[in-house]
């Protein structure tokens, strides 16, 4: 039995750690209006630069820390090329998923947009220590699972609305 067969363990690891996969030229976000959370930095920030490049109408992102994601939003603004056809515009808002107010009260902001049609839910902790979040969870359960959960369930109707 080969050990790089479909669906093995090696595979699987040799993917993640060697191949990078292929960017869909044909992908495009036109007119669209798309939240990344943890968009400041690594994967978040990247796919949120290539969703800008790729002809959203508007790109936030929702970050812990508004001045650090507006350092991400220039950056994101420099990486577009000015002979566009369109204009994206780029936004940082505040969110923080270790609290749940903060998670409604973003999720209100959003109600507010005329259209969502992309929420890209990239944020993420990852603790050495134990500790708990403000509502009993273990930090890192409530913020990459809980947290995040919440605020799918909260936008869903808006992505729905706007599908329609």
């Amino acid at each position: 039995m080969p050990i790089f067969e479909p669906g093995s363990f090696p595979l699987f690891l040799y993917t993640q750690l060697f191949v990078t996969p292929e960017l869909d030229p044909s992908l495009s976000f036109i007119g669209q209006t798309a939240i990344v959370t943890g968009s400041n930095v690594g994967l978040g920030f990247s796919a949120a630069q290539q969703i800008a490049q790729r002809g959203a109408a508007r790109v936030i992102l929702a970050v812990r820390s508004i001045s650090k994601g507006e350092e991400a939003a220039q950056r994101i603004r420099a990486s577009l090329s000015p002979s566009s056809s369109h204009s994206t515009e780029i936004e940082a808002w505040p969110l923080d998923l270790s609290s749940h107010q903060s998670i409604k009260d973003f999720a209100a902001c959003a109600y507010r947009l005329e259209r969502l049609d992309v929420l890209l839910e990239n944020a993420a902790v990852a603790k050495t220590y134990f500790s708990l979040d403000e509502g009993g969870d273990e930090e890192t359960i409530g913020t990459n699972v809980v947290s995040t959960t919440l605020l799918a369930m909260l936008l869903i109707p808006k992505l729905r609305e706007t599908a329609s």
